[in-house]
């Protein structure tokens, strides 16, 4: 493709840490239309169904760094590129490895990268809202083809570690229940507390190209981690950890509440949205929060 960036070399190479704490300097592009970066990532075509991860890893390495390793925080494909560390790791494709070491061992039986024909009429519709940026405003329409037309109905060769699996409740709960501390944990003691403890510099806070800073929120490995409750959160959830998605899928753990929860919405961009944080409010005052 055109070399059409002002760039410099990176300071450090990019860590694995940095990866779990998207603070790479890697980007998604598709949160910030209209900029250099959402163009190269585009052209380049990095999301694309149609490949495996090993062809991502191959396009990501002829596009700029957001920032310089370590510099800054931007959600990003670097959760795909640690599922190609899996594999090369492992040995052993990003499914396989899944199943094997968590899936089957939590009884996750309905969880994958696509579903099953036979098992397709139990697959919820997905839908987008009238307006992104305003989720309360009424209408709703059915989105079919998204993220991509036979998205989860068939197998595709992209394997995103990012964002290819397909879910249940039951199944959600067992993952979020194996990753609460305890005897029953999925991970090490030591692993869980690194997780769930806010790796940012003091001060640094996530921020989405379309919704500025959040107020209170820093990243541990994986998810975010409350430092500070805002208004909208429950006052006691400082040391929260918790993420979500694209479809309106969202998890929560609070060791200090003693609380856990999970919301699916199925619904375009309603991550971190008016419903999500009622319904969280509420699960907090039932458990005494």
């Amino acid at each position: 493709m055109p070399r059409a960036f002002d760039v410099e070399p990176a300071k450090s190479s990019i860590t694995i840490r940095q990866l779990l704490t998207h603070s790479s300097g890697l980007s998604y592009g598709i949160f910030d239309p209209g900029t250099v970066l959402f163009k190269g990532y585009n052209e380049a075509r990095v999301l694309n169904p149609l490949t495996p991860l090993s062809d991502m890893i191959d396009k990501l390495a002829d596009l700029p760094l957001s920032y310089h390793p370590g510099a800054g925080w931007e959600y990003s494909v670097a959760t795909d590129v640690l599922g190609r560390v899996v594999e090369v790791v492992s040995g052993h494709a990003l499914d396989t490895f899944l199943k094997a070491r968590i899936f089957d061992r939590l009884g996750m039986v309905d969880t994958g990268f696509s579903v099953p024909e036979a098992q397709q009429g139990r697959l919820v519709a997905l839908y987008t809202g009238a307006d992104v940026l305003d989720p309360m405003k009424p209408g709703l329409t059915r989105a079919d083809n998204l993220p991509y037309p036979q998205a989860y109905r068939r197998p595709f060769p992209r394997l995103s570690g990012g964002g290819g699996l397909v879910s249940t409740l039951p199944d959600m709960l067992a993952l979020v229940r194996a990753l609460r501390p305890g005897p029953d944990a999925l991970l090490k003691p030591d692993t869980l507390q690194q997780m769930m403890t806010n790796q940012l510099p003091a001060g640094q806070t996530i921020r989405f190209a379309n919704l500025g800073p959040i107020p209170g929120k820093g990243f541990g490995l994986g998810g975010a981690v409350t430092f500070a409750p805002t208004p909208f959160d429950p006052p006691n959830s400082t040391g929260e950890f918790q993420w979500g998605g694209l479809a309106g899928t969202h998890w929560w753990i609070c060791p200090q509440a003693n609380t856990a929860g999970v919301l699916m919405a199925q619904r375009h961009m309603g991550f971190w949205n008016p419903f999500f944080f009622e319904f969280k409010r509420l699960a907090y005052q039932a458990v005494g929060g």
